[in-house]
């Protein structure tokens, strides 16, 4: 049987000034929120918002339309104090064209947006065989981020910078020499990277330059939001955007910020104990689903997916949370979880601990797979590709 797997790969929020209104202006924003699998397809739960001229929130009747699938329940929406919702579908079983990029729109008193999905025939994928390459860097690599153009960004220990073409990886001058904790992608494709002493790196013109920040606060997380913002975490937990050339605190959670992931227009952080939302322009601490140590943050298809680890009475174990909508779902591994990676355009992820590569493939349990080597971070730059990194001199490559 062929079966369908919806992939959100790019939300797209069109008005007449293509852009979240100014105050004097109407607009119309459409994107994915969270999917499902129901064994014969997936559908993509979506978001609907509308503001009338002044900022006020829109009501009436939003018409839906889709080259093929459909909306369930019709192709209309009804917006309640700005917002509205609605559910797609699209099975190859029903339609031959339901395959690859579908645009959806939306229309509203003579506004339209659109985004789009992308659908995966067929629930099947490669075996996992590694192949070797050399990164060409003495470094300890600590993080990784797939650019969306089929390239990868890496960063570690001395100020390493390294940049994944192909097989190939290129070393990037930094002109730092601390160490470098994270790594996000902007919308231009380009990387942001943080790292100790206060190091905030940007690609200007084609090379990575440093801002200027005042004070030493080491940051540990960093993530860009879908109008561009970047945010970023300290150790000394506190949260921060980049405005210009200047970083302007937050929200100060006095615990060390470990992840951030943003999800569209949202940002989320997380720690030791602690979880963070960013939304309508302002962070809230929020309850943890769990008590854990969750070190590792990553958007996905279905919403947020977090890992880390959380002790028992005489062991400490891993653990995946998955979320919020329709509420947390945690997962228990028997070692702490490092990093996580949803591979586009299937329902396969993996989740990286000290000494194994655990597979999940739709909603089965997770699996052990070989790792050749061990590896601290992991990332996937298309359907069927997998790298990851760790130790100086060697990344492992799984391509389709």
């Amino acid at each position: 049987m062929t079966t369908a797997r919806i992939v959100v790969v790019l939300t797209a929020a069109m008005t007449l000034a293509a852009c979240e209104p100014a105050a004097e202006e109407a607009g119309l924003f459409l994107s994915p929120d969270r999917s499902s699998f129901d064994g014969a397809a997936e559908r993509v739960v979506l978001k609907i918002r509308a503001f009338e001229v002044g900022g006020k929130p829109a009501g009436g009747v939003v018409r839906l339309t889709a080259p093929v699938g459909h909306f369930i329940g019709g192709d209309q929406a009804v917006l309640t104090d700005g917002f509205a919702t609605a559910t797609y579908a699209c099975s190859p079983e029903e339609e031959a064209a339901c395959a690859g990029t579908v645009r959806l729109a939306a229309e509203w008193a003579a506004l339209h947006a659109t985004t789009q999905v992308s659908i995966a025939s067929a629930l099947v994928v490669a075996p996992v065989d590694w192949e070797v390459v050399s990164t060409h860097s003495l470094s300890p690599l600590f993080a990784i981020a797939s650019a969306g153009d089929g390239t990868a960004w890496a960063v570690g220990d001395r100020g390493a910078v390294l940049h994944l073409v192909g097989r190939q990886w290129n070393v990037v001058p930094s002109g730092v020499y601390v160490a470098l904790r994270a790594v996000a992608i902007d919308l231009n494709g380009a990387p942001v990277i943080v790292g100790d002493d206060g190091v905030l790196l940007r690609q200007v013109d084609g090379a990575l330059q440093q801002l200027p920040f005042p004070g030493k606060d080491s940051y540990r997380a960093v993530a860009v939001d879908s109008h561009g913002e970047v945010h970023v975490g300290s150790a000394k937990g506190i949260l921060s955007t980049i405005v210009g050339d200047s970083i302007q605190p937050k929200l100060d959670l006095r615990t060390p910020i470990l992840a951030m992931a943003s999800q569209g227009d949202e940002v989320w952080a997380t720690g030791d104990g602690m979880l963070a939302r960013y939304a309508a322009a302002q962070w809230m601490n929020l309850p943890m689903p769990l008590t854990a140590r969750l070190a590792v943050a990553q958007s996905g298809r279905e919403g947020l997916w977090l890992g880390g680890e959380r002790e028992g009475a005489t062991s400490t174990s891993g653990v995946i949370v998955a979320g919020p909508s329709p509420g947390w779902r945690t997962t228990a591994l028997p070692e702490p979880v490092f990093a996580f990676t949803e591979v586009p355009g299937v329902a396969e992820r993996f989740a990286l601990t000290s000494t194994k590569l655990y597979r999940q493939l739709g909603d089965a349990k997770w699996e052990a797979i070989v790792v050749p080597a061990r590896a601290t971070a992991m990332t996937s730059r298309s359907r069927g590709d997998l790298v990851l990194v760790g130790p100086p001199g060697f990344s492992l490559l799984r391509t389709p």
